[in-house]
């Protein structure tokens, strides 16, 4: 190799080593593989990768560089940025909450007469906050890229690092990136690949996952595939934000069940791990199912998630845990549809400290349990036995309360998560079928993913979040056998298994499985004056966190900015202390506001492009600093009169 190359390629690891250690980490955490060589064409000095003796590229790849970037640029500038999507839905609930008027003002700002100069076609920015460089090789395209555009973040992602070290030879690193934030990310294959974009995508700033561009050096299906797996990954980040009413709901909710006292999950004795349990999600397959059930009622645990209650029962079968999660009332009211009194007080109930109070007051047992990621929930201490991947639905809280139990040999009946048809999208036993408040004529269709038995099904977006928070679950737990006898979707890591093909041994006694389960929810819990003062405790530091976190932000963000650069500054600031400081002082508070704080800023920075660059576009940014502020503040004043009726 040329002595230029070894010389550029010490020189920038010496300077990534000074400046960026995890970059560095990062590019010497595995040892150089010698598949991979750089060839230096004599004749006339080109470039080109070999692997295993094999050139990589069979074109110019210098010169095919420069002919992309221009034509992204062109691309690029000329894009027009239409109506942006302000993630609503149409509730009523949903409408009139401060989330809601906040990015309505935020979007609607950006047409406001002083602003709004748009031409169709035209779009002012020459700015990217985040671009994704599917390719890296001698890195050509990025310098040249990087001369015609400003990119603030940039992640630069290959299937092998041996991809991404060549630039480390030919392309001065200092220089390209003096003004651009840069790390790397590679995988296996494209749904790795996916999964650490993703994770760089986060440690950079999630609000960016609303309008990062993408940039591939060269025509390939997998990273076609790549981004494609981003966008489901993506749409999961942005979901999982939440915001501040729910996470307000949830503190309101928890104050009125602690109230209630309820026996509360604390976990001193684990099921036999060979011990088997049912649990039964209200998917249309459970109807073929049923008999299966009923055959081992007696000698297996059956959790019921959900609206899976009413096609048991209309069957003759009344669960041992009937599972709840959401925070609002539909619940409740399904509930009283499906049973009479009577009959609910001899309903044992499973439910989470943030479910709709009325569920806390029906008879029958109610045990509490704690979720990881609602703001009611963190203002317990940390060592009690929060269930991880709870939602989106109630079968992610069964099935996590399953494994956390101890149980390992767990039969999934009824968890689709996916139909063959969408107008058969829940047992046809269902509420969806039998009742007018629930009635749902078709199915949302968001994918087609894997069939548990082979082919493909529809899912929608809630379905599919629920397949993935099963299946970290089911990482998490690698000695647990996981038997999916649902006609559904295909769960990693679960085994499928038709449900006339299931024999159990009857070894276990019901009703001491019941025993043991009940033993881990302690009675006296809320009872003990120790546990109320510590919860109250927690609550008071919240309020205070809360209080400081408005003076802080008065102060640093609701002043005028002299520049634009100045404006992206206060937006990675402002991203910073809810990511990192607000974080580690108070999860509770964290979770209570930064989805909505997220989703304002994403919205923003698309909405801005409407705006025209310079003195206009300062002056829309610092408006929606005011307005975020105004949200916080008003944010407060209902989390204050929250904390009073407690």
């Amino acid at each position: 190799m040329r002595a230029q190359y070894l010389k550029q390629f010490k020189k920038n690891m010496k300077h990534i080593k000074k400046n960026s250690p995890e970059l560095y980490r990062k590019l010497t955490s595995t040892g150089y593989d010698e598949k991979w060589n750089i060839h230096i064409h004599e004749a006339d000095g080109k470039l080109n990768l070999l692997l295993d003796g094999k050139p990589l590229y069979e074109i110019d790849i210098k010169e095919h560089s420069i002919i992309n970037v221009e034509n992204f640029v062109n691309r690029f500038l000329q894009k027009s940025k239409t109506h942006v999507d302000v993630f609503i839905n149409t509730t009523e609930y949903f409408r009139e909450s401060l989330h809601f008027k906040l990015l309505k003002k935020v979007d609607s700002l950006s047409f406001d007469k002083k602003f709004y100069t748009f031409e169709e076609g035209k779009d002012s920015e020459k700015v990217i906050h985040l671009l994704v460089v599917y390719g890296v090789g001698f890195g050509y395209h990025i310098k040249e890229l990087l001369k015609k555009i400003k990119v603030r973040n940039i992640i630069l992602a290959d299937l092998d690092i041996e991809l991404i070290r060549p630039s480390l030879y030919t392309m001065d690193w200092e220089e390209v990136f003096k003004d651009t934030n840069v790390t790397i990310a590679y995988g296996r294959d494209e749904k790795v690949l996916a999964k650490n974009i993703i994770k760089e995508l986060k440690t950079i700033n999630e609000v960016y996952a609303g309008m990062y561009y993408e940039y591939p050096l060269y025509e390939s299906r997998v990273f076609k595939q790549v981004m494609q797996n981003i966008r489901y990954e993506e749409d999961e980040v942005i979901r999982g934000w939440g915001f501040f009413e729910d996470e307000i709901i949830s503190l309101e909710h928890t104050y009125q069940n602690i109230e209630k006292k309820p026996p509360f999950y604390v976990r001193k004795k684990k099921i036999d791990k060979d011990t088997p349990v049912f649990i039964v999600g209200s998917g249309p397959s459970l109807d073929k199912d049923i008999e299966t059930i009923k055959k081992y009622r007696d000698d297996v645990v059956i959790f019921s998630c959900g609206t899976a209650l009413k096609p048991l029962v209309k069957n003759g079968l009344i669960p041992d845990y009937e599972f709840i999660l959401e925070r609002l009332k539909p619940p409740y009211d399904a509930l009283l549809k499906t049973l009479s009194k009577e009959e609910l007080k001899k309903l044992s109930i499973i439910t989470v400290n943030l479910a709709y109070p009325g569920i806390y007051d029906l008879g029958g047992d109610k045990y509490m349990v704690l979720r990881v990621g609602d703001a009611g929930s963190f203002i317990f201490d940390e060592d009690y036995y929060y269930l991880v991947n709870t939602s989106p639905t109630v079968t992610n809280l069964a099935f996590s309360f399953a494994l956390n139990m101890g149980f390992r040999q767990i039969y999934l009946f009824g968890v689709d998560l996916g139909y063959k048809d969408e107008t058969k999208h829940h047992s046809k036993y269902s509420v969806y079928y039998a009742d007018k408040e629930f009635k749902k004529e078709k199915a949302d269709i968001y994918r087609e993913v894997e069939g548990n038995f082979g082919g493909y099904v529809k899912t929608d977006r809630i379905f599919d979040a629920t397949k993935t928070s099963l299946e970290r679950n089911i990482r998490l737990y690698p000695d647990a056998y996981v038997y999916n006898a649902s006609d559904g979707a295909k769960i990693e890591g679960a085994i499928p298994l038709k449900s006339n093909e299931i024999k159990l041994d009857r070894k276990y006694i019901k009703e001491k499985v019941k025993e043991i389960i009940e033993s881990n929810f302690d009675r006296n819990f809320f009872h003990d004056k120790k546990n109320m003062e510590n919860l109250r405790k927690k609550r008071d530091e919240v309020g205070k966190y809360f209080s400081d976190f408005i003076k802080e932000y008065k102060k640093t963000f609701m002043k005028k900015s002299q520049n634009i650069d100045e404006v992206y500054e206060k937006m990675e600031e402002l991203y910073r202390i809810l990511a990192e400081d607000i974080y580690e002082k108070s999860y509770s508070l964290w979770t209570l506001i930064r989805g909505t704080v997220y989703y304002a800023l994403t919205i923003a920075l698309v909405a801005s492009l409407r705006v025209p660059e310079g003195k206009n576009r300062v002056e829309y940014f610092d408006e929606i600093f005011n307005e975020i502020g105004l949200f916080l503040e008003k944010g407060f004043k209902k989390y204050l009169e929250i904390v009073q009726k407690s």
